[in-house]
């Protein structure tokens, strides 16, 4: 989108501050993971509320974002969600959550693929498997799969706390940005 996608303007805040007032609500260990060089520009728009974990390397993607928060979180357990899914409900979070149990996480599968940033994973386990799948060249985070006991959650199951599936929504166009803020309107507006 030309500019750090968390950090845009969104309905009167910053992108990510959606994410973070959800998050929060179900976790007390909460950590941004952000690109190289990104933690200054970070800690002016939010302040200091929050850790941040900067990415040792550019390029990686997402797993190397992972791996930079499981090394730094101090929770067993870590949920997981992108910056740009302002409509995440803590419902979705919980559901993540009681599935998890007794598993290395849980996973759901929306519109016929896994969520893997939509997700929890356990610390020791989860950062082991995408070190282990990052240091083998592979950079997408499913590739660890095969390394974790995972639960995966099925769409209808998601469905019966989000019905709509909006907490997946991924906003990754000036397009999206719009419709969002229409839907965002939308819902501060009903009693």
């Amino acid at each position: 989108m030309g500019q750090e996608k968390g950090l845009m303007p969104f309905c009167g805040k910053r992108l990510i501050e959606f994410v973070l007032e959800t998050i929060v609500q179900v976790s007390d260990d909460v950590i941004i993971s952000v690109a190289p060089g990104k933690s200054v520009m970070y800690e002016k728009a939010l302040g200091h509320g929050f850790r941040l974990a900067e990415d040792k390397a550019k390029g990686l993607g997402p797993i190397e974002g992972l791996i930079s928060a499981f090394e730094v979180v101090r929770s067993e357990s870590v949920l997981v969600s992108p910056c740009d899914t302002p409509f995440l409900n803590t419902s979705v979070c919980d559901l993540l959550i009681s599935r998890a149990s007794g598993k290395d996480g849980a996973v759901p599968r929306i519109r016929g693929f896994l969520e893997p940033l939509h997700a929890i994973y356990t610390k020791k386990t989860g950062l082991n498997a995408f070190a282990k799948t990052l240091g083998e060249g592979r950079r997408r985070i499913v590739e660890a799969f095969d390394e974790l006991d995972l639960v995966e959650i099925d769409e209808e199951s998601v469905k019966k706390v989000d019905p709509s599936l909006d907490s997946f929504w991924n906003l990754n166009t000036r397009e999206d940005i719009l419709l969002a803020e229409q839907k965002m309107r939308s819902k501060t507006k009903r009693p």
